[in-house]
């Protein structure tokens, strides 16, 4: 039986109450024959999943793995004892994992795949979510009508599907409710204004994850949750925006050269572009790279002549501040719920792990710190966007770009700032195609 903690220090750290140090161990133990990344490489993740995934699923610590897992369902270690590495590879067991969602296995073996394959689907985008910086929440009940999971607070629906019709039923009956989709969708309901497509979430990979676990009847008692490998793909990027280690430019070439060759088979630059803007900024996306772009290319020095021709830009450039503006004030206004909804997840977490089974204080202070880590973080990002919506002075191309950085930096979803963002971008651009007329860059 496979194991998802094969490092040895582990178990060993934790029997003798040493939990800070456990946490701060790899999940996976190196193996040393190899070297570089692929060190970090499973012999079983090696056989099932591409390297890059590999090597971020092996990097894991245990601290980094609780902390996401924890966050996704507190409830999940109100009985764990967190003693030894046994403890934490039972969060893992597909026995648990089919006894919480009874109401969905009573039918036969056979006939599990369709509808256990979308629960997966929603614990992939769940991963995938908390990496871009959000908190996320799973109702009380597998059926619940109309809503999967809530992101900061507010309710989605995920659909890991073949074909976009269930898609489209979704829409038609709850049209307030946004759903996130899977790469494959993209070209059918990308663009409509409440569908947003994860380019790291793929139909083909959540189906094989399923029913690997369900046909392998002999394994049946260590599903490995993969779905954690599968959500830390593609997550760097955005995590090392979220801690101020790149800016947006960066940002975007990576996400579009990681997710290009995954979701278009490298089909052009202008697909891989747009799958970025899609994950980063929603249906809204296509249009802020393209700007971004504009903003990128027109970023020569100016001369003294090009300064004087800025009167003939001078309207442009106020629209782009009012609508710089506008976006800073919808992003600001979804931090409230966003900063409440962690707040509430403390306190589910703080529940969960209170009592007096063996280390689990030690692990309750490091999970409750990091989340109080990240609380204030949202709090000094909510100032500083606040700060942005004040700011009237500055180069148009910088306070779009600071704009554009500060929304990612704040794990602000895509939905809450659609509208406005659509808008700021076709300013930008008419300032951009102006700016370049009257050769004022």
């Amino acid at each position: 039986m496979g194991k998802f903690i094969t490092n040895e220090r582990i178990d060993w750290l934790l029997r003798r109450g040493r939990v800070e140090e456990a946490l701060q161990e790899p999940v996976k133990r190196p193996n040393p024959s190899c070297s570089g990344v692929a060190a970090f490489v499973s012999s079983r993740a090696s056989r099932d999943m591409p390297l890059a995934e590999n090597a971020a699923y092996a990097g894991l610590t245990l601290g980094d793995f609780l902390y996401d897992y924890i966050r996704i369902d507190p409830e999940v270690v109100k009985t764990v004892e967190f003693a030894r590495a046994a403890d934490v590879d039972s969060l893992l067991s597909f026995a648990r994992f089919a006894d919480t969602k009874a109401d969905l296995t009573g039918a036969s073996l056979d006939g599990l795949h369709s509808e256990l394959q979308g629960y997966v689907a929603e614990q992939v985008e769940a991963h995938h979510l908390i990496a871009q910086g959000h908190d996320v929440q799973f109702p009380d009940t597998a059926n619940n009508p109309g809503w999967d999971l809530k992101v900061d607070g507010h309710p989605f629906q995920v659909k890991s599907l073949t074909d976009s019709a269930g898609v489209l039923e979704h829409l038609h009956r709850y049209p307030d409710i946004p759903v996130i989709v899977n790469a494959e969708l993209a070209d059918h309901v990308g663009n409509h204004p409440n569908v947003y497509v994860d380019p790291n979430l793929h139909h083909d990979a959540v189906l094989h994850a399923t029913e690997e676990a369900l046909d392998r009847g002999e394994d049946l008692t260590d599903f490995e949750i993969p779905w954690i490998s599968l959500g830390v793909s593609g997550a760097f990027n955005l995590y090392y925006m979220l801690v101020n280690g790149t800016d947006v430019k960066a940002m975007l070439t990576c996400t579009a050269t990681d997710t290009g060759g995954r979701i278009l088979g490298g089909t052009g630059g202008k697909y891989a572009g747009a799958g970025a803007g899609l994950l980063l900024f929603g249906p809204a996306g296509a249009i802020v790279v393209g700007a971004l772009g504009a903003v990128m290319g027109a970023a020569a020095g100016r001369g003294a002549a090009a300064k004087g021709r800025q009167l003939f830009v001078a309207k442009e450039e106020t629209a782009v501040r009012e609508g710089v503006r506008r976006v800073a004030e919808s992003a600001a206004q979804a931090m409230p719920q966003k900063i409440q909804a962690w707040r509430r997840k403390s306190e589910m977490v703080a529940d969960s792990l209170a009592g007096p089974k063996a280390n689990q204080s030690k692990v309750r202070a490091e999970m409750g710190g990091r989340i109080s880590n990240q609380i204030e973080h949202w709090t000094r990002k909510r100032a500083e966007i606040e700060a942005l919506a004040c700011d009237r002075t500055g180069d148009p191309r910088g306070l779009f770009e600071r704009l554009l950085t500060l929304i990612r930096r704040a794990g602000i979803h895509a939905h809450h700032i659609q509208e406005p963002m659509q808008e700021l971008a076709e300013r930008m651009r008419e300032y951009c195609d102006k700016s370049k007329r009257f050769r004022t860059t």
